[in-house]
C-alpha cells in the first residue's frame, strides 16, 4: 500500500508540473493606453516560472521586463532586461501580501460547451467574470501545467485567476477581455508552444543586478 501511495503522489506531482519549455503570446491592445503590451513569453521548468513582457511606449520604443514568482520566498522578482544608462541595474522583490493589498478583484469562472483546435491542441472555452469585465479564454488541458498555481503572484491576470478558481490544470492559448459594454480591452493569441529543458539560470536574476532594498 505504501508503495502504491508513493507512486500515485509522484504521478500527481509530475502531472502538475509536466510541461517544461516556452510559450510565446502575441497581444493586441484596444484600451488606448500610453504603453502597450506587444508580446509575452512564458518559461516553465517543473515548479519554476518566468514571464517576460515586451511593451511599446508612445514613441515606438520597445522595452521588456522579467517577472519571476518565487514560492519559497512568497515574493515576485521584477527587473528590466534593458541595461540602465548609469550602469546601476536593480531588481525588486515584491511580497505576495503587498500584491494582494493593491489588487482585490473577485473572479468567477464558467465552463462552456464550445470547443476548437488551436495549434493542434483541443481547447474548451471558459468565461471569467469580474465586476468590470468578461474574459473569454480557450483552455487546453493537453499542456500539463498548473498555470493557476501562480495566481497569487499575478492578481490581475484573469486567465490565471480563472484557472485557479476552477481548479483546472492546463493553459489558455487564446483570450479576449471585454468591458461589460462589450468593448474589447485586449486579447492575445499563442504564437508557439515549445517543449524543451531550460537551464535553472533562466529563473534567476542576471549577474550584475542589485536588490533595491528601498522598495521592498
Amino acid at each position: 500500500m505504501k508503495q502504491i501511495l508513493i507512486f500515485i503522489f509522484c504521478i500527481s506531482f509530475y502531472s502538475i508540473f509536466a510541461f517544461d519549455g516556452e510559450i510565446k503570446l502575441h497581444y493586441t491592445n484596444f484600451n488606448g493606453g500610453d504603453f502597450k503590451v506587444e508580446n509575452v513569453e512564458w518559461y516553465f521548468k517543473k515548479d519554476k516560472a518566468k514571464m517576460v513582457i515586451s511593451m511599446k511606449d508612445p514613441n515606438g520604443k520597445v522595452s521588456n521586463s522579467s517577472f519571476i514568482p518565487v514560492k519559497s520566498k512568497e515574493s515576485l522578482i521584477i527587473y528590466s532586461n534593458t541595461p540602465a544608462a548609469d550602469g546601476k541595474n536593480l531588481y525588486f522583490e515584491v511580497p505576495i501580501n503587498k500584491i494582494e493589498e493593491h489588487n482585490k478583484t473577485d473572479y468567477r469562472t464558467e465552463k462552456t460547451t464550445e470547443t476548437k483546435s488551436i495549434l493542434g491542441y483541443d481547447c474548451t472555452k471558459y468565461l471569467v467574470y469580474t465586476a468590470n469585465s468578461i474574459t473569454e479564454m480557450w483552455v487546453t488541458t493537453s499542456i500539463d501545467m498548473d498555470y493557476g498555481s501562480w495566481a497569487s503572484f499575478f492578481k490581475t491576470n484573469a486567465e490565471m485567476q480563472g484557472l485557479h478558481m476552477a481548479n483546472l490544470i492546463g493553459f489558455p492559448l487564446e483570450s479576449t477581455t471585454k468591458s461589460l459594454a462589450g468593448n474589447i480591452i485586449f486579447q492575445y493569441s499563442t504564437e508557439s508552444v515549445t517543449a524543451k529543458t531550460l537551464d535553472d539560470k533562466e529563473f534567476s536574476v542576471p549577474a550584475g543586478y542589485v536588490l533595491n532594498v528601498s522598495n521592498r
